[in-house]
């Protein structure tokens, strides 16, 4: 088993696979390009945790055998007091995309099957590229497993995440390559620490590359559903 654990320093805020390798139809203009995780295999996530508030937190992941169905990926945070926490960010590593060479990003949607185990977590979609990571949409999941989605991402729905990120990722054809993932967070809410973990499966990014398109974002709205088991 390897996976990346590092750490990045943010300013205090509120807090609001297939089994083995990605799913990737042909790049051509217009032609839906696909990536799961079933399996949520440690080995293919790398972990980052951005620390917030004045005392952070921290973060891990342990494989689990309570998938829907199979296994699940468990992200455990601690959170330190008075209004502090982390976000423990979970990027896949087997894919990365490269707007230069198949085109611009359009009609960007995720998924992803959620459930705590002990107390909420807070859940958001996670775009990379370069050294910045942004999140997409916002969540708390519950003790039931949900499908948390989104489509047709627009820039209402980005928040950047690490120090100095462009208020939104180059998702066009002259911009750098790009990895995708999901995170997951808790602040305390000015007392006392606390420790929740929570489990994630199913996850799933799909978009269409449009060569030629300077950007996907555009007047129209954010579709944000949830769908119940």
């Amino acid at each position: 088993m390897h996976h990346c654990v590092c750490s990045r320093i943010l300013a205090p805020v509120a807090m609001a696979a297939m089994a083995a390798l990605p799913v990737v139809l042909p790049s051509v203009a217009s032609a839906q390009w696909l990536v799961t995780d079933s399996a949520m295999t440690l080995s293919n996530w790398s972990l980052t945790v951005f620390q917030l508030g004045p005392n952070g937190g921290t973060g891990n992941v342990t494989q689990s055998a309570s998938g829907l169905p199979g296994s699940a990926m468990q992200v455990n945070n601690s959170c330190g007091s008075n209004f502090s926490g982390s976000w423990n960010v979970l990027v896949y590593s087997p894919f990365t995309y490269t707007p230069a060479n198949a085109g611009a990003i359009t009609n960007l949607s995720f998924s992803i099957d959620s459930r705590f185990i002990d107390r909420l977590q807070a859940l958001s979609f996670i775009i990379e590229q370069g050294s910045h990571v942004w999140r997409v949409a916002y969540w708390t999941n519950t003790s039931s497993w949900t499908t948390y989605s989104i489509t047709n991402v627009t820039s209402a729905s980005i928040t950047p995440l690490s120090t100095g990120a462009p208020l939104l990722p180059d998702l066009s054809a002259a911009g750098a390559p790009l990895r995708f993932g999901f995170a997951s967070a808790n602040s305390s809410a000015g007392g006392f620490g606390y420790t929740t973990s929570g489990l994630y499966d199913n996850f799933r990014v799909e978009f269409v590359p449009a060569p030629g398109v300077a950007a996907m974002f555009g007047a129209m709205g954010v579709l944000a559903s949830r769908r119940r088991r």
